[in-house]
């Protein structure tokens, strides 16, 4: 029985604990992967001799190493809960529940791997206000379980936002071609 847990309670707070490091810990291990093989590629691409600086590509490569041991960090810390507690997976474990999140995060990594795809095809900003109308929406049905009229209009005037916000930041400040 954890801390936290009520007497006689299943103890779901450490399972929840083991299950949330090992798929952020695994979430974030992909990110760093992904992220420095589009680093390379870029790289490859870019093909200019920078002598002895380290070119643009030295702080993404850091922060992709930081995400990375991060990533590592809490998968390590998940298998180490778990190996000192042989019933943090028993079937007391509210699973519906847990599996909802658990598609919630796998839904969200697709959609990232479509946004990519979106980005070549159609350009930044049709495919950053989709991405956003979307994820809004869904967050916002998640807060009051049930979709409304104004969940939408809030999805497409939070998008729209968020989309000119990140395209003037990028575009005019910090001066970075967009797709």
């Amino acid at each position: 029985m954890q801390h936290g847990d009520p007497p006689g309670a299943p103890p779901t707070g450490q399972a929840v604990k083991v299950l949330g490091d090992l798929v952020a810990g695994l979430f974030l291990v992909v990110v760093a992967w992904a992220g420095r093989a589009s680093v390379r590629a870029g790289q490859a691409q870019l093909q200019f001799d920078f002598d002895t600086d380290p070119g643009p590509y030295l702080v993404p490569e850091v922060l992709l190493l930081v995400v990375g041991a991060g990533g590592i960090v809490l998968v390590a810390a998940g298998a180490w809960r778990l190996a000192r507690s042989a019933r943090v997976l028993t079937p007391s474990v509210r699973w519906p529940e847990n599996a909802l999140r658990l598609l919630l995060v796998a839904a969200f990594v697709a959609s990232m791997a479509l946004y990519l795809r979106l980005l070549v095809a159609v350009g930044f900003r049709p495919a950053t206000f989709a991405l956003c109308t979307v994820w809004v929406f869904i967050l916002a049905r998640q807060a009051q379980q049930r979709p409304l009229l104004r969940d939408v209009a809030a999805s497409l005037v939070i998008a729209a936002v968020v989309t000119g916000a990140v395209h003037f930041v990028f575009k005019s400040l910090v001066r970075v071609p967009l797709p």
